[in-house]
């Protein structure tokens, strides 16, 4: 797994298990929304 990948994975685990701490700036880095996280 290259670096990028690993952050990317880190900041998906990050916005599902830390949902209340503004994961949306996180995710906007890669286009994504903390909508796609949610059960």
């Amino acid at each position: 797994m290259s670096e990028a990948q690993n952050m990317l994975a880190v900041q998906k685990c990050y916005a599902s298990c830390c949902s209340l701490i503004e994961p949306k700036l996180i995710l906007d880095k890669s286009g994504q929304t903390s909508e796609n996280f949610h059960p």
